[in-house]
């Protein structure tokens, strides 16, 4: 299944320029998967290359290239587990105080739906 997710008005902080960063667009969104109880598998892919942006408070505009990769890694009845990867840079024009933020997360969801965060594994954020 492929489709489009709106993320106007999502916010991310950024800590190069101390600033909070609001984004625009759609991200273009890849769904495969399978339902067969403990052998049940799903991947989605996120790709925020092609039609997202963000403006700082400060008026800063960047271009926001990244992707976003979560598979399910476990299920048990009632829940199950998600590895998520995911990669995003935020490029100004001209260059300096790009952003860039990647991180690891593990996740449970219980069949009510309610996300758990198991572990981050990997959180780091940098400016070039």
């Amino acid at each position: 299944m492929v489709f489009e997710e709106n993320v106007e008005g999502f916010q991310i902080f950024n800590t190069c320029t101390n600033e909070m960063m609001t984004l625009h667009g759609f991200i273009h969104d890849v769904y495969h998967g399978f339902y067969d109880g403990p052998d049940s598998k799903s991947t989605f892919h996120y790709n925020f290359q092609q039609s997202v942006s963000a403006v700082g408070e400060s008026g800063r505009e960047y271009n926001t290239i990244g992707t976003l990769n979560a598979q399910e890694g476990a299920y048990s009845p009632g829940e199950f587990t998600f590895k998520y990867i995911n990669k995003l840079s935020f490029i100004i024009k001209g260059g300096g105080n790009n952003f860039i933020y990647e991180f690891t997360h593990y996740l449970k969801v219980d069949d009510e739906g309610n996300w758990t965060v198991i572990r981050a594994e990997v959180e780091k954020s940098y400016c070039q």
